[in-house]
């Protein structure tokens, strides 16, 4: 991942977190057995100045917690399958949106997917752990795993 994405991306996801979910997050290497936990991934796709995507994988209990910030309601309500995935797709919507402003300002056009859940079998957890895309993150000792892939279109900029 470019550098530059990189800061940029890790600043984007600490503001994210912090602002929208009422969670703090800290950037980590890869010091933990991710096969111990249980998460859910999403997945956006954008096109523009910029082409790529980006993957939000995330442990189950943060899904929960951030849900939960986010409706202003106690921490032990009983959340569907479905507001839990809705959350997850809203915080990667907008994690796009952020980086994107971020990183190439707010003039551009960007034609952006749908987020959308991933299944837990088109989701290599262990890939999305060991990718150079990707950037981890742990939240009260729970792992988050962005990946992230962009080119930049060499017709602009």
């Amino acid at each position: 991942m470019d550098d530059n994405y990189k800061t940029v991306l890790e600043t984007v996801v600490d503001d994210v977190f912090t602002n929208m979910a009422f969670l703090f997050c800290d950037p980590i290497e890869n010091n933990i057995d991710i096969h111990k936990y249980d998460g859910k991934a999403a997945r956006m796709i954008f096109h523009g100045v910029v082409n790529g995507s980006m993957i939000a994988w995330l442990e189950n209990s943060i899904i929960h917690e951030m849900t939960t910030n986010i409706l202003g309601i106690d921490d032990d309500a009983k959340l569907s399958d479905a507001e839990l995935e809705d959350a997850l797709k809203e915080l990667l919507n907008v994690l796009v949106g952020q980086f994107l402003v971020a990183a190439v300002g707010d003039k551009p056009i960007f034609d952006l997917s749908v987020p959308l859940i991933l299944t837990s079998e088109k989701t290599n957890v262990d890939k999305l752990w060991n990718s150079s895309k990707s950037i981890k993150f742990m939240i009260d000792d729970r792992p988050l795993i962005i990946n992230f892939h962009c080119e930049r279109d060499n017709n602009d900029y």
